[in-house]
């Protein structure tokens, strides 16, 4: 009789080879994911922070002028984000308004403001639970002058 065993299968180490290569394929894979779904989501903060700046200084440049020069102190105010923004209630806004620096003796005479807006995906310093960083994602700098409206 004649033997009627094939030749044509894989051995062990064939199979332990393709297993190493689609085990590696996985995790490079799986990688990528979580690094792109990272870049999606700071692109997404950036984008949402910047709207919420560019509202933020729009209400405030169109402030009228005898409320402006009552919050020229230099003082940062912070307020948290809007709660159904990627950061949720998480991330502040801080909103300063800034005189002109050579400013003259009496506030009726200043020309010009620096409104400045700037908005944290977490509190400043705290790295956010969504791993934006921990810089400001928006930073605005406005100069209002003086002017009828």
């Amino acid at each position: 009789m004649k033997n009627l065993q094939s030749k044509s299968g894989v051995t062990l180490v064939e199979v332990m080879i393709a297993i190493v290569l689609v085990a590696v394929a996985a995790a490079i894979i799986y990688t990528e994911m979580l690094l792109s779904y990272r870049i999606l989501m700071r692109s997404r903060g950036r984008i949402e922070a910047q709207g919420m700046a560019f509202d933020y200084v729009w209400e405030a440049y169109n402030m009228p002028l005898s409320e402006l020069q009552q919050k020229s102190t230099a003082q940062m105010e912070s307020f948290p984000t809007p709660e159904n923004s990627v950061f949720g209630t998480n991330g502040t806004i801080d909103l300063a308004f800034y005189p002109e620096t050579d400013m003259p003796f009496t506030p009726d005479l200043i020309q010009w403001w620096d409104i400045e807006i700037k908005v944290w995906p977490s509190p400043p310093g705290v790295e956010s639970q969504l791993q934006l960083g921990t810089n400001p994602l928006a930073h605005v700098v406005v100069q209002r002058y003086r002017g009828t409206r």
